[in-house]
């Protein structure tokens, strides 16, 4: 095997360093938890190093092992990180979630018969690399119909940083690796294969079994991914007592997790806002004043002090009697004012109305920004009205070529239907004209002195090759009746077919005594 720098650490040996109590805690807890094997040598990380980039082995978060991981890989993670070209850190915890209840799921459709295969996982999910987090990536649904999983957590709360480290043979043993029909994960961690990305073309039988998949009624992740059930199909071994508790530890604590985080976003939505305070009506009495008013402590006093050496009060009191002026002191120059309670009044009287001009404007800002966002959903709606009114329209068009195409279909149909009724009637009369041509044939006399000839042909070639084959057999005696002989079969008619046919066919020889010379 081969890290990420390439170093050969199938016979790498851990580094000597002393632990801890809390670490070896720690360590065995781990090894307990997820049954690691003590053949891939886990450790924990040292100071100064990273997941990513370890000092030997490779780095496994644990956030995998939650999510069902278990080491070594099977072959269905090695093949699959084979085709992406990346190293199994380089996963996010929901991607190798995705992994593991994806074969679950497999063996819950098909009853353990037939696995998922690579090219069906990345049908139905794309990897790509995560724009918040480079160099992790993970698995997204191609569609709706590809979302398979469901219930996937929505966070992992510093998952990168638990991690720890194992060495050796983590993707499988030798021996078990060269069973399959694949090469083992050797590669180095690198970036995603851009082959990888696109969606795999599949068959009718493939595509037929991930639809089956689809419609398992069981595909909540938490169900699926249970240790029983990930040793029922052979993805974990037994589990033990130790690693069992530990699973409902902690799916207790997500649930109560889940349940606090639930009862926050109830109260927040069962909080009232809080109410403005109505404004008093004309007529009502509004809050009198007090006659006693302390300047200092007015919002653009309060905090300030008195400069040093300065005699200035920090507090002056105004009595608002209707009777005589009031002395009202400034306390930013020191220079005295003549005030009466009539001008108080009207100073107090003058920023209400400010602050009343001041909320109305606020309101009419508010109105203006609200009357804006109004007519631009209006001209979005009506944008998006006329896109509905034409692409209706174009539906309609679309019917209406679709009706004429059917009625097309079915005057072609029609006009098929009829030259085939045409083209059997003309097959039914050519064959019955064939078969009285050749009774009429068979019943005229040039059939029966085509027979004649061919039957006495053949009997004169057989006496000839008699003759020759048996040279001691007088074949003389055997004459030919064809009248006799044809007329089971037909009537003849011909004066040369009764003739006799001497055995003897070869010519006649001269005889000796005609035409000798006289002695």
């Amino acid at each position: 095997m081969k890290t990420a720098s390439g170093a050969d650490i199938s016979t790498s040996s851990p580094p000597s360093s002393p632990l801890d109590e809390r670490e070896t805690r720690r360590l065995d807890a781990l090894r307990t938890w997820f049954q690691i094997p003590d053949d891939l040598n886990p450790r924990l990380a040292v100071r100064g190093e990273w997941c990513c980039q370890p000092r030997f082995g490779i780095g496994v978060y644990e956030a995998y092992l939650l999510g069902g991981l278990r080491l070594p890989l099977n072959a269905f993670a090695r093949e699959l990180l084979t085709r992406l070209g990346l190293g199994v850190c380089q996963l996010n915890p929901n991607a190798w979630r995705l992994v593991v209840s994806m074969q679950v799921l497999w063996m819950e459709v098909f009853d353990g018969d037939r696995p998922i295969t690579v090219d069906e996982f990345l049908y139905c999910y794309k990897p790509s690399e995560i724009n918040q987090s480079r160099g992790f990536h993970q698995f997204t649904a191609r569609g709706n119909d590809c979302r398979l999983i469901k219930s996937l957590p929505s966070s992992d709360r510093n998952w990168k940083t638990e991690f720890f480290f194992v060495s050796g043979f983590w993707a499988g043993h030798p021996v078990e690796i060269g069973r399959d029909s694949f090469a083992p994960y050797t590669g180095d961690i690198g970036n995603l294969r851009p082959k990888a990305v696109g969606r795999p073309s599949l068959s009718k039988f493939h595509r037929d079994r991930v639809h089956r998949a689809r419609l398992h009624s069981e595909r909540d992740f938490h169900s699926l991914v249970t240790l029983k059930r990930l040793h029922k199909w052979g993805l974990v071994p037994e589990p033990s007592v130790e690693a069992l508790a530990h699973e409902l530890t902690t799916r207790r604590r997500m649930a109560t997790m889940k349940g606090n985080k639930g009862k926050e976003v109830a109260d927040a939505v069962a909080r009232p806002e809080p109410q403005p305070q109505p404004r008093p009506a004309s007529g009502e009495k509004r809050k009198s004043l007090s006659k006693h008013v302390d300047l200092a402590s007015l919002p653009s006093r309060r905090g300030k002090k008195a400069k040093s050496g300065s005699s200035r009060p920090d507090t002056v009191r105004v009595e608002l009697s209707s009777q005589s002026p009031v002395l009202v002191v400034d306390v930013d120059s020191s220079t005295p004012l003549n005030a009466t309670p009539s001008n108080v009044h009207d100073l107090f009287k003058a920023m209400s109305k400010f602050i009343a001009a001041s909320r109305q404007a606020t309101e009419m800002d508010r109105t203006r920004v609200l009357e804006k966002r109004i007519e631009k959903i209006k001209n979005d709606c009506r944008t998006w009205a006329e896109v509905a009114n034409k692409a209706k329209d174009e539906a309609e068009e679309l019917k209406a070529s679709v009706g004429e195409l059917k009625s097309d279909a079915t005057k072609k149909d029609e006009r098929l239907e009829l030259l085939q009724k045409e083209n059997d009637e003309l097959s039914l009369l050519l064959k019955k004209a064939k078969d009285e041509a050749v009774e009429e044939f068979k019943a005229s006399k040039e059939f029966t002195d085509l027979m004649d000839t061919n039957y006495a042909a053949g009997f004169e070639d057989f006496r000839m090759d008699a003759m020759d084959n048996f040279p001691e057999v007088d074949f003389s005696i055997i004459k030919l009746n064809l009248a006799t002989a044809t007329s089971s079969l037909f009537h003849t008619g011909s004066d040369d077919v009764n003739i006799e046919d001497d055995a003897s066919t070869r010519p006649a020889q001269d005889d000796p005594n005609v035409d000798a010379p006289s002695s």
